[in-house]
């Protein structure tokens, strides 16, 4: 059997798991190494990266920001994957959710003193880590077998 059948065959679930977390780990890694937040002040622009957001996230909540806590939740699950083990739905559901908050905050920030204007390809990038974990989880509940009662 050739590679890609080897990930789509449903009888190779362990194999698949960890290919699949291999490749969520690699677009969440390369997110931090691309802008992600561009930030307006004064006439001026600047891009911040994705590594910056990830030292300084968990400050997040001081501004009402939550969609860090996105990433402690999504490296469980893709640990879980890179195990050869299934993340509960709900613990890839929740990052999506935390992750999913930042969509609502897609216009310019006025209670900061750098407001945010725009997002680049490293948010981009993160986001579909996120809701890929989270999307997988659910197609590899569905195409699982059962466990025997």
């Amino acid at each position: 059997m050739d590679f890609v059948g080897s990930i789509v065959n449903p009888s190779n679930l362990e194999r698949r798991r960890q290919i699949v977390g291999i490749l969520l780990l690699a677009c969440w890694v390369g997110s931090l190494a691309m802008p992600a937040i561009k930030t307006c002040y004064g006439g001026a622009t600047s891009w911040g990266f994705g590594f910056a957001f990830l030292l300084i996230g968990w400050l997040g909540p001081l501004a009402n920001q939550y969609e860090w806590f996105a990433n402690p939740v999504f490296a469980i699950a893709v640990a879980l994957l890179l195990a050869g083990k299934r993340p509960p739905i709900v613990l890839a559901a929740a990052a999506a959710l935390l992750a999913g908050l930042s969509v609502t905050f897609t216009t310019e920030y006025s209670d900061i003193e750098e407001p945010v204007c725009g997002h680049g390809p490293g948010f981009a990038l993160w986001l579909a880590a996120i809701f890929g974990a989270a999307v997988f989880s659910v197609i590899d509940r569905l195409q699982s077998p059962p466990k025997p009662a």
